[in-house]
């Protein structure tokens, strides 16, 4: 055991990928992931790209496939789904298009859930189209 002033260095976990697809989102769709105990600076990279189909058949980008995106920890994720919602750890504003940094809080011994959620909050069009790609990274 070492003594107590010495500081010992653990190394950081490996990044993992909390998504990395295309899907379709009507009301929200919600990706879980867990910070390990004993993480000095987690952080939340990536970015997403939302689009609509069109009558002609062809997918476009622009104002009407805006989304949110929030993160959550697992009370809020409850109340999210259970009822009106309400704080959030993090939200990025409505958009189709956006690149993500998010530093998140440190573990100490318990890991920490978290809920990455797109959200169709304007209902219109009803279906939207996601490509998501995002990393969990500890530094």
């Amino acid at each position: 055991m070492p003594a107590p002033d010495r500081i010992v260095k653990v190394a950081a976990p490996a990044p993992k990928r909390v998504v990395h697809k295309t899907f379709a989102l009507q009301k929200y769709v919600a990706f879980q992931f867990e910070v390990p105990p004993d993480c000095v600076s987690p952080r939340l990279r990536g970015s997403f790209k939302s689009s609509t189909q069109r009558i002609e058949g062809h997918r476009v980008s622009d104002d009407a496939a805006n989304i949110d995106l929030l993160l959550l920890d697992e009370q809020q994720f409850h109340d999210f789904v259970h009822g009106p919602g309400g704080n959030v750890i993090r939200s990025a504003e409505s958009s189709y298009e956006q690149t993500i940094d998010w530093a998140l809080n440190s573990t100490l011994q318990q890991p920490r859930k978290y809920y990455l959620v797109f959200n169709n909050s304007l209902g219109q069009p009803r279906t939207k189209f996601v490509e998501a790609d995002f990393t969990l990274s500890f530094e």
